[in-house]
């Protein structure tokens, strides 16, 4: 969607016949589901930066300032306090990564060497923690080999700068770009600049008639730098590629819920593979002549292509890209949103294991109507349909993606492209953007679930959910579930989270019923205190409204941008008094009893020092009784025979929920070291011993990391940690030599405050 303002009405939203032909939906297509509800979880393929994790990439596109888009490189515009500013204003929101373009200006200071404007936004980025991902070459230039050779100078310039996530070589390269670029001669195949395939296929324009062609029709195809004969192959392969998506589109239209990219895996298209491999070759030359500079120059760097042309996107030659990137733009509803997955589905599947990012997507807040005059959106509509793409990737194992843009430009003169910002013309968080700062913080601790079918809730809006342990996202105006209920007014969405302690954001006036027994695994009886309480779209406390409690069923009057946050504390939680008997010891440091097979476990298999103190009385929680430790959980499990009726609770894996770790290469076990292939993690010398000594695989499970530097919640102090299934190592080189010098983290209470049980 990248469009210069003297070029935005010409492509405007719906950018060109070659991306929009191919996603012609036949009439009458059911809205069937897209999901991972109704296929295996397909797996997570994320970016790796160099030297770096994986993560899935919550971005936006940055072509500056709201004042000064598409010129912020302008030595008069240039402002880095400006930039600054909106950095700032895009982490708030919870993005880790922007996508900024080398335009003209920049240009012509990188060829007199002057790199001050590049290092003075990359130092931003660094200040933020956000990645970038550095677009090349946002002008037209033919010839790929100058484009090579720029490119690889400004890659040998940030060969060290660790805030660049990947090179983009081009935005939006269109059939002109590639077919008719300059290639170096005698050097490179291009098959689109020879007459093999003319002859294959027939002449559609004849030598004798591209003048008047150039003249005419071809007026705004064929360059004007092109000789006669160059004009020949050009426009005799344009008109072959229009036929191509011509018979693609009258194939999808007797083939309900396909694509054109589906065309292309057909049996059907088999007339058309000699042009499709043509066209695949000449487009290898066009991004090898390209990337290969720019891998010499910087080499590990992720590097891609940023396509609104699904054809190109389609191609086996992008195989040479570390991952995938493509953009899409549809109109409002669910309908534009069904046809974007399915173009996202089949990509991923014909680059199964590769990255697959979603580099440009996002609805407009207005367009310009047929008649001239300008129809805007509810900015809840455009906030439901965005957390629906969202929603989708994070479900279906994609990269990420990233929002068409950061600012509205309201400057411009095109009504769509000047309101696409996830921040208003005063620099506020649209509904969207408030929206979106609520998933970046659920899915940064939270795996991915499952997203059902997408079907219309209005012409505009859709309706859908997504579900997984953690979290639910009700999309639409009613959402009924076996735990909640949700109605809202107009088509918009609630975002709550489960895992923790309750929380709820809707972008409408709302209502939530919340089904507590479903929601918490605690039997009503067992229910004490409800504690609900509310910060306002700024962040601040705020009054919380009385929730309603009618048997099982909660419920809460939400207010639109407001976060709400519900504990339901068990009364185990609540100090007790001391139980008598011979089978009981009561600990007044805490308030609580340990008695039965719960304390002959704590006695037998390591006490004080390996659990801690209790920090509940015995509760039922999801079906087992359950106490909890300030390390751990009991659960009991009277299906199985002593001494395995009483069983650990696997709160180091629950805790590490959504994170990724690398793993590491298999070695050969020693003394000092250990490798385990159940979770391809190792463990070496103390954390080793202490694992050994105290109960191993038994106790605590596999290695769910490496050796990681962390801030602990509990003293706000940094230690080298390990996850485990079941629990948290701290090394403590202040005790080294002593038993202190492995401590085990208090996860049981970092558990209970997450659940809004512990202050």
């Amino acid at each position: 969607m990248h469009f210069r303002p003297i070029t935005i009405l010409a492509r405007m939203i719906f950018v060109s016949l070659a991306t929009l032909m191919p996603l012609l939906l036949a009439p009458g297509i059911s809205n069937r589901a897209v999901a991972t509800s109704q296929e295996a979880q397909r797996a997570r393929v994320l970016i790796t930066p160099r030297g770096g994790q994986p993560f899935f990439v919550i971005g936006a596109n940055y072509e500056g300032p709201t004042d000064r888009a598409w010129a912020m490189w302008e030595d008069e515009k240039f402002d880095a306090a400006l930039i600054e500013a909106d950095f700032a204003r895009a982490r708030s929101l919870g993005i880790n990564t922007l996508r900024i373009f080398v335009q003209t200006p920049l240009r012509d200071d990188i060829k007199a060497g002057d790199f001050a404007k590049v290092d003075a936004v990359t130092g931003l980025a660094r200040k933020y923690g956000l990645w970038l991902i550095l677009t090349f070459t946002d002008w037209a230039e033919p010839d790929v080999a100058r484009a090579g050779a720029l490119n690889a100078r400004i890659a040998s310039h940030l060969a060290s700068e660790p805030s660049i996530l990947a090179y983009d070589v081009k935005n939006e390269p269109q059939f002109t770009d590639v077919v008719g670029a300059i290639y170096p001669t005698g050097t490179i195949q291009v098959p689109m600049q020879a007459p093999e395939l003319i002859d294959h296929y027939g002449e559609r324009i004849a030598r004798e008639e591209i003048g008047e062609y150039r003249r005419g029709e071809g007026r705004s195809i064929v360059p004007a730098r092109m000789n006669d004969e160059q004009a020949y192959f050009l426009a005799n392969y344009y008109k072959l590629y229009i036929e191509f998506l011509n018979a693609g589109s009258t194939w999808v239209g007797t083939h309900p819920g396909k694509t054109t990219l589906d065309y292309i895996d057909s049996p059907d298209s088999a007339d058309w593979s000699p042009y499709i491999g043509g066209l695949d070759q000449t487009l290898a030359a066009w991004v090898g002549a390209q990337i290969n500079p720019v891998q010499a120059a910087d080499a590990g760097r992720p590097v891609t292509v940023g396509y609104s042309n699904i054809i190109f996107a389609k191609l086996p030659s992008n195989r040479s890209l570390t991952f995938q990137s493509v953009h899409r733009f549809t109109s409002h509803g669910a309908l534009g949103l069904t046809t974007t997955f399915r173009v996202l589905d089949n990509l991923q599947r014909t680059y199964a294991g590769q990255p697959v990012l979603l580099e440009e997507f996002g609805y407009p807040g207005q367009v310009k109507g047929s008649n001239g005059e300008v129809m805007g959106f509810d900015p809840r509509t455009t906030a439901n349909l965005e957390t629906a793409v969202w929603a989708y990737l994070y479900a279906n194992g994609f990269a990420g993606g990233a929002k068409w843009m950061l600012n509205n430009f309201p400057q411009g003169y095109d009504p769509a492209q000047n309101s696409f910002g996830i921040f208003d013309n005063n620099g506020q968080p649209k509904i969207a953007g408030h929206a979106l700062r609520e998933l970046a913080t659920l899915f940064s601790r939270s795996s991915p679930g499952a997203m059902s079918s997408v079907r219309a809730d209005s012409s505009s809006a859709a309706a859908y959910s997504y579900v997984s342990p953690d979290i639910v996202i009700a999309g639409g105006k009613v959402f009924t579930g076996t735990s909640l209920i949700y109605n809202a007014s107009t088509p918009a969405q609630l975002i709550m989270e489960t895992g923790r302690a309750v929380s709820m954001f809707s972008t409408d006036v709302a209502t939530a019923s919340l089904n507590l027994p479903q929601l918490y695994g605690i039997p009503a009886s067992e229910i004490g205190r409800i504690s609900l309480i509310a910060f306002d779209p700024q962040g601040q406390p705020a009054t919380a409204p009385s929730p309603n409690l009618s048997g099982d069923w909660l419920r809460i009057s939400l207010a639109p941008l407001y976060r709400y946050r519900l504990a339901v504390i068990p009364r185990a939680v609540e100090r007790a008094e001391a139980r008598p008997g011979a089978d009981s010891i009561y600990f007044p440091q805490t308030g609580h009893n340990l008695q039965g097979d719960f304390l002959h476990y704590w006695q037998t298999q390591g006490g004080l020092g390996i659990y801690g103190y209790p920090v509940t009385e015995p509760f039922t929680e999801n079906g087992y009784m359950v106490q909890y430790f300030e390390r751990n959980r009991f659960e009991m499990h009277p299906e199985n025979q002593p001494p395995y009726n009483v069983l650990l609770g696997r709160l180091g894996a629950t805790s590490v929920t959504g994170r990724t770790f690398p793993a590491v290469e298999p070695f050969a076990s020693g003394p000092d070291h250990r490798y385990f292939p159940e979770t391809r993690h190792s463990l070496n010398y103390a954390f080793l011993g202490y694992w050994e000594r105290n109960g191993g695989l038994a106790q605590f499970g596999y290695p769910l990391s490496e050796e990681v530097r962390e801030r602990s919640q509990t003293d706000g102090r940094e230690y080298t940690v390990q996850y485990f299934e079941r629990a948290r190592m701290e090394y403590h080189p202040e005790y080294r030599g002593t038993p202190a010098e492995v401590l085990l983290g208090l996860l049981g209470v970092s558990t209970l405050k997450d659940k809004g049980w512990l202050p």
